[in-house]
C-alpha cells in the first residue's frame, strides 16, 4: 500500500516544528541558544541604560554618541528579549517568510524505499534513511526531519489511502524504530512559547 498525503504550511504547524527541532537538538542546546537572546537583551539594555546615565552629562560630540547608543542599544534589547520571549513563535515566523506563497501546499507519496515530497514548484525525494532520530507525532501533525532544522510536516488530516494507524506502522517498519509522541503541553517547561 502506499500512503499519500498533502498538507498546507501554518504558523502552528510551524511552531511545532520548531519545537521537535529543539527536542531533536537536546535540552542543553535549546537553553543555550535561546538564552543567548536573553543574554544578549540584558547586555544591550545595560548599554543603553548607560549612555542614558551619561547623557545628561554629556555635550557635543559625546551627547550624539551617547543619543545613538541610547536608541540603538534599546532598540536591539527589546528585539532580542522579544525572540527570546516569543523563541518558537519567532522562528515559525520566520520560516513561513522564508516559504514562497506558492509552496505553502504540499504532497506526500510514502513509496517503498523513499519518500516524494513536492509542492507547485519543486518534488524532492529522499529514502528513509535520510531522515533524523525518527519521525515525531503530535495529535495533529506528524514531522519528518531531514537534519535538525529541516524537515516536512503532514498534517494527519491529509493523510490518504490510509489511515493514521497504518502510516504510523509503515514508517516504524521503514525506520526501523518507533514514531516518536510528542506532546504539546507546556508542563515540560523548556518548549516555552
Amino acid at each position: 500500500m502506499i500512503y499519500r498525503g498533502k498538507s498546507t504550511y501554518t504558523l502552528e504547524g510551524l511552531r511545532t516544528f520548531q519545537r521537535a527541532a529543539a527536542r531533536i537538538r537536546g535540552r542543553r542546546q535549546y537553553l543555550l541558544s535561546r538564552g543567548s537572546y536573553y543574554v544578549a537583551g540584558v547586555l544591550f539594555a545595560c548599554m543603553a541604560i548607560f549612555a542614558l546615565i551619561q547623557l545628561p552629562a554629556s555635550d557635543g560630540a559625546t551627547r550624539f554618541w551617547n543619543l545613538v547608543i541610547l536608541i540603538l542599544g534599546g532598540w536591539m534589547a527589546v528585539q532580542m528579549l522579544l525572540t527570546a520571549i516569543t523563541y518558537f513563535s519567532y522562528f515559525a515566523r520566520r520560516a513561513m517568510r522564508s516559504i514562497p506563497a506558492d509552496a505553502h501546499e504540499i504532497f506526500f507519496s510514502f513509496e517503498d524505499d523513499h519518500v516524494v515530497v513536492g509542492n507547485r514548484t519543486k518534488t524532492y525525494s529522499f529514502r528513509y534513511g535520510d531522515m533524523v532520530d525518527t519521525v515525531y507525532e503530535t495529535e495533529r501533525y506528524f514531522l519528518l526531519f531531514i537534519g535538525w532544522r529541516n524537515g516536512y510536516i503532514l498534517e494527519k488530516s491529509g493523510i490518504e489511502g490510509g489511515d493514521v494507524d497504518g502510516l504510523r506502522s509503515f514508517l516504524e517498519e521503514k525506520l526501523g524504530q518507533p514514531v516518536v509522541w510528542m506532546a504539546m503541553d507546556k508542563q515540560e517547561g523548556w518548549h516555552g512559547d
